[in-house]
């Protein structure tokens, strides 16, 4: 479970003030019943024409002002209209306090409108029920669709639901350990002290029982290879002599997974991946290194089919598509790091692989707000070394269980998709290339024909 944060959200939305005014039609009447003067005059501290209803009102920020003077004035129809109102000093969209005036003839009364946040945040939930496989982490953008207020507010799971709502402390996820349904709630809170509570159902259930339909929790880690690796010696001690990553034809003839336990026995330590265990999830990723027009279809496909895919880019490609990248971000998929010079991982020192992943991270953090946490050496070259590195640096380096030589020309579309079907495996991780026409076209076809397999794609998500 990661630490407790505060999510802290400001929300400005200033629109030009709107002045509006009631305006006498008739004249002040001459003759005045008694009843008339006994409902229009105050005694004892002077004569007054106008009789405020109170010398200070308070409206919520953003809401409509009221121009009916009966909200602010007590009097006869006949008076009212009579007298105007002028509101037009007061800013409804900035709280603060404002002078309002009623005049009555030659009579003016002052008053006070507070503009203040006076109304709980607004939370919005995916669900009231959400469901999710096996145990796993909860966390607020899986339930939260969103959280409004007009000042400064945080939000969060409650900690504790039994205590009072002002005392209730907020956590930013909240971890189930078994099946079974749980009750829980998320809490917002303004700097005013407004509160607002949104009660919501967890149901824990086993791999393929979450109901068809429902919304459900992209929290896959039970499914994931989450080993944080071994722990480091000096990195200068490990072996920088070259590797080259390549898989054989050799599978289990049972579950069709790639036998690779060369890799895993020698690397496997590290925090590495170069298949996912065993399950009926696989894991789609792609390579960007130069932009060749493929990705918006690939983008357009992966939504319409709602699969979240790894991209691994490279410092040029995050300069010179600025657009693709927000994009990636927006629609959740996750963004690796493919070094800042697409390097030859295995023939750098630990210092050099540093500052290629450093300068991909710190553009990409600074630029889009995203902190990268998948690292693969491009071509699957590396070294020992390298792999130590990228875990020191706080990076699960990601290899592949499939991959074709998908460059265009090598076959057809139909050869490529069939490839790719025959050898889907439980916990794959799908390596294809972002500019490749054949990845592109059959892309819709290969999630579909993985699927009907029995497969469903899942997120690569952080340890």
């Amino acid at each position: 479970m990661s630490k407790n944060k505060r999510y802290i959200h400001k929300y400005n939305n200033k629109t030009d003030g709107h002045i509006k005014t009631h305006s006498a039609k008739r004249g002040v009447p001459i003759v005045l019943s008694l009843a008339l003067l006994a409902g229009a005059f105050t005694w004892g501290c002077g004569q007054y024409t106008i009789n405020l209803i109170k010398d200070e009102f308070v409206v919520n920020v953003g809401d409509e002002l009221s121009t009916d003077i009966s909200d602010y004035v007590r009097a006869s129809k006949a008076m009212l209209e009579e007298m105007t109102l002028d509101v037009s000093d007061v800013d409804i969209n900035t709280m603060g306090r404002y002078t309002a005036t009623v005049t009555y003839g030659e009579d003016t009364r002052s008053f006070t409108i507070e503009v203040a946040d006076t109304k709980a945040p607004e939370i919005s939930l995916k669900s009231e029920e959400i469901y999710f496989e096996l145990q796993g982490t909860l966390h607020l953008d899986d339930i939260v669709a969103s959280v409004k207020d007009y000042s400064e507010f945080e939000y969060g799971f409650s900690e504790d639901m039994t205590a009072a709502d002002k005392d209730k402390k907020m956590v930013d996820s909240l971890f189930f350990s078994g099946f079974g349904d749980y009750n829980a709630e998320v809490i917002a809170r303004d700097e005013y002290g407004n509160i607002s509570v949104s009660d919501f159902r967890v149901h824990v259930v086993e791999e393929g029982q979450i109901p068809g339909g429902s919304v459900s929790v992209s929290d896959y880690s039970a499914f994931m290879n989450t080993d944080p690796g071994t722990a480091l010696g000096d990195l200068a001690s490990y072996s920088t002599e070259g590797v080259i990553f390549g898989l054989s034809d050799s599978v289990d003839a049972e579950s069709n997974r790639p036998e690779i336990g060369y890799y895993t026995n020698l690397y496997g330590m590290y925090s590495v991946d170069f298949i996912q265990p065993q399950s009926n999830y696989v894991w789609l990723t792609f390579n960007e290194i130069n932009e060749s027009g493929k990705t918006v279809k690939l983008l357009d496909t992966l939504r319409e089919k709602g699969v979240k895919a790894v991209f691994f880019v490279t410092l040029s490609y995050v300069q010179n598509n600025e657009e693709l990248v927000k994009r990636m971000i927006d629609e959740d998929h996750v963004i690796g790091n493919y070094t800042a010079n697409c390097a030859d991982v295995g023939d750098l020192t630990s210092n050099q692989l540093t500052s290629e992943l450093d300068t991909l991270y710190n553009y990409v953090y600074e630029t889009y707000g995203y902190e990268m946490y998948l690292f693969r050496p491009p071509s699957g070259y590396f070294n020992e070394q390298a792999l130590a590195t990228a875990q020191s640096l706080g990076y699960r380096t990601v290899f592949w269980s499939f991959a074709y030589a998908d460059w265009d020309a090598q076959m057809t579309t139909k050869q490529a998709l069939n490839n790719a079907l025959n050898k889907a495996h439980g916990g794959a991780i799908y390596s294809l290339s972002a500019s490749s026409s054949l990845n592109q076209k059959m892309l819709a076809d290969l999630i579909d024909g993985i699927r009907e397999k029995g497969f469903e794609f899942a997120v690569y998500q952080k340890n």
